[in-house]
């Protein structure tokens, strides 16, 4: 896309050159977003954030918008180290409102909620209460902010509200917007 979208794109230097291009924070497998972004490195001087915008809209695919151009001022804008949090909402099913509230209370109750991950057969204790700074349901859409490192939504949903990965799969969960402190 950004090769057919004809910006003058900057490429590494070396045997093996490829586009300057870099992706924000990766978007767990079943999972859907509406803030997704990348870095592009562009050489020379681009005119105006339009110019950019349009030369990658004509190339997107039908279904994909561009929300915003932004032209960082420092490397602590890039994609990866820039956001702290991000919100994530659920699309519950009718059945398992009351469920969901009883957990919700209990979470709320609690001041620590911990569970064991275990990756590459390392264990990791992970404080769920450290992890989530807001849990909610407005009617059928649960609400969740939450760090982008440590615990996955899919963890929250399986260690918070009972939700089996299994089942959790198939919800409409969403990315809505990334955070920065």
């Amino acid at each position: 896309l950004v090769r057919s979208s004809g910006l003058p794109v900057a490429y590494s230097a070396g045997y093996n050159r490829h586009p300057l291009v870099s992706f924000g924070p990766p978007l767990p497998l079943g999972m859907m977003s509406k803030c997704e972004y990348f870095d592009l490195n562009l050489y020379g001087e681009e005119d105006t954030q339009g110019s950019v915008k349009s030369a990658l809209e004509r190339v997107f695919p039908l279904g994909m918008k561009l929300k915003e151009i932004v032209f960082p001022v420092s490397k602590q804008m890039r994609s990866m180290d820039f956001y702290d949090e991000e919100e994530v909402f659920v699309e519950l099913e009718d059945t398992t409102f009351e469920k969901i509230d009883e957990r919700l209370a209990l979470y709320e109750e609690a001041e620590k909620w911990e569970y064991t991950r275990i990756r590459k057969r390392k264990e990791k204790i992970i404080d769920l209460k450290v992890q989530v700074s807001m849990l909610k349901r407005e009617g059928n859409i649960l609400h969740i902010r939450k760090k982008l490192t440590g615990a996955s939504g899919f963890e929250v949903l399986e260690q918070i509200l009972e939700i089996p990965r299994a089942e959790a799969v198939g919800l409409n969960i969403i990315r809505e917007q990334l955070i920065k402190y």
